[in-house]
């Protein structure tokens, strides 16, 4: 697997991104990115989406520079692409029944690890991905499409990252106090330009790039 950010030992997030249009599968801005890390372009009911594949030391970091690295191969980036499911989904992905996944739900199986709450209660509740497949992990659920290593940012690491991607070179209160911390105000603006390289703790951006 190529990865944006090769970092020994760092977890490897997936990112789904809404971008510009595609002009086909011989776009050149394709090129650029799976030169850099896996990717995957679609079309999908009117969406231009990019999935790519970041190591980074936490969701945030990874979510920013896959950002970052779309904007320099010359995409419009939109906003995250948070990836939702029904219960249905949750049971075809895990290759479970509908009356399993409603079981995990009430608490009526794998009860010890309470199951994750909807982020939405439309359609009898909507979950994030990555949250459902924390959970299976936690709880020793076996099940198809989970695997051990990649990770899903939270729905928290979403609105963190669309801040990101909606203030371009103006200031988005989050971020900018975060990376105040340890950058000057001149650092500052050039986020919106350059991969960052955030620590675990005060997330300090480096105006090094590392991709």
């Amino acid at each position: 697997m190529r990865m944006l950010n090769p970092m020994e030992g760092a977890p490897i997030f997936e990112y789904t991104y809404v971008i510009s249009p595609l002009s086909g599968i011989d776009d050149s801005r394709i090129i650029k990115i799976e030169d850099s890390c896996d990717a995957v372009f679609e079309n999908q009911d009117g969406f231009a989406l990019a999935t790519l594949s970041v190591a980074a030391v936490d969701g945030r970091q990874a979510g920013i520079d896959g950002a970052i690295l779309l904007r320099r191969a010359g995409f419009e980036v939109v906003r995250t692409y948070p990836d939702f499911v029904t219960r249905g989904d949750i049971a075809e992905r895990a290759g479970k029944t509908r009356q399993a996944v409603g079981n995990w739900i009430r608490g009526d199986r794998q009860s010890a690890i309470a199951f994750p709450r909807p982020v939405n209660l439309v359609a009898g509740g909507i979950w994030l991905w990555g949250t459902v497949v924390d959970w299976m992990r936690s709880a020793a659920v076996e099940a198809a499409d989970i695997g051990d290593s990649l990770q899903f940012p939270s729905i928290e690491d979403h609105s963190f990252v669309d801040c990101f991607i909606g203030w371009g070179d103006s200031q988005c209160a989050d971020v900018s106090y975060a990376v105040r911390q340890s950058a000057s105000i001149d650092d500052v603006t050039e986020i919106s330009s350059t991969p960052s390289q955030f620590t675990a703790s005060r997330y300090t951006m480096e105006t090094q790039a590392n991709c």
